[in-house]
C-alpha cells in the first residue's frame, strides 16, 4: 500500500458518529423526574468500564443503574434503553473518508463500545458492512487507552504498528497508541484527517470526491 500504511484503524463514537448523551440525560429526567445532575453521577466510571469490558452483560448494566439511581425511582427497563439508545447520533462527515478508503485500504473499527449500542448500529451504521474488522471493547475484554486493546487490534488485523493509522477524537487514546507505535491522529476536523492521511501516502483521497 501507498506510504507503507496496510491498514487504518476507525474510533466510532466522536469520529464517525455523533453521540449525545445529553439526549440520554433528558430521556431519563423526562420519565423518572430525578434530576439531571443526580442522573450524570449515575453512569460512574466503574459501571461504564465493566459494562464497556464486557463484564456485566445488559440486563446487569440496567439493574446496576436502577440500583444506583434514589432507592424510590420508577425507571422501566423499556425507559432506560430507550434513552440509551438516543446517545447514538447520526453519521459524521468521517463516513465518507471511509467510503473512499474502503476501497483501496482494509478498514477497522477499533472502539470502546458496548453490544446494545452495537446491535442498534448493526441496523443504522451504513459502514459497518465496508470495515474488514472490529475490535469493540466488550469484545476484548479490555477498554482504549489500554495498550492491550491496540495489541490485540494488530495481532487480529496482522499488522505492525508502523503499518497502521489510527483514528480517535480522545488523546488519551491517541497518545497511549503513539507510545506503542502506531501513526495515530487527533481527529478534530474532516479538513485535517484527510490532509493527514495524504501526508502519510494515502494518496486517492486527493482524486476521490469525500
Amino acid at each position: 500500500m501507498q506510504g507503507g500504511i496496510t491498514g487504518v484503524f476507525f474510533d466510532i463514537g466522536g469520529v464517525l458518529l455523533n453521540i449525545h448523551p445529553e439526549r440520554t440525560i433528558q430521556h431519563l429526567n423526562n420519565c423518572t423526574g430525578i434530576s439531571k445532575e443526580i442522573i450524570k453521577t449515575t453512569f460512574s466510571h466503574e459501571i461504564h468500564n465493566k459494562y464497556e469490558k464486557g463484564e456485566i452483560n445488559n440486563q446487569e448494566f440496567f439493574q446496576s443503574i436502577k440500583r444506583a439511581l434514589p432507592k424510590t425511582n420508577s425507571l422501566c427497563e423499556s425507559d432506560f434503553w430507550e434513552a440509551w439508545g438516543m446517545l447514538l447520533g447520526e453519521e459524521t462527515s468521517v463516513s465518507p473518508v471511509l467510503r473512499s478508503c474502503s476501497k483501496h485500504i482494509p478498514i477497522w473499527l477499533l472502539s470502546n463500545t458496548n453490544p446494545y449500542h452495537m446491535e442498534l448500529g448493526a441496523k443504522r451504521f451504513s459502514f459497518l458492512p465496508l470495515v474488514t474488522g472490529t475490535v469493540f471493547s466488550y469484545d476484548v475484554g479490555y477498554r482504549k487507552p489500554d495498550e492491550n486493546i491496540f495489541r490485540i487490534a494488530l495481532n487480529l488485523a496482522g499488522k505492525t504498528p508502523g503499518e497502521v493509522f489510527f483514528i480517535d477524537n480522545d488523546l488519551k487514546n491517541v497518545n497511549q497508541a503513539r507510545k506503542i507505535g502506531l501513526n495515530s491522529h487527533h481527529f478534530t476536523s474532516v479538513e485535517s484527517l484527510k490532509q493527514k492521511m495524504i501526508d502519510l501516502g494515502l494518496s486517492f483521497l486527493k482524486d476521490e470526491s469525500t
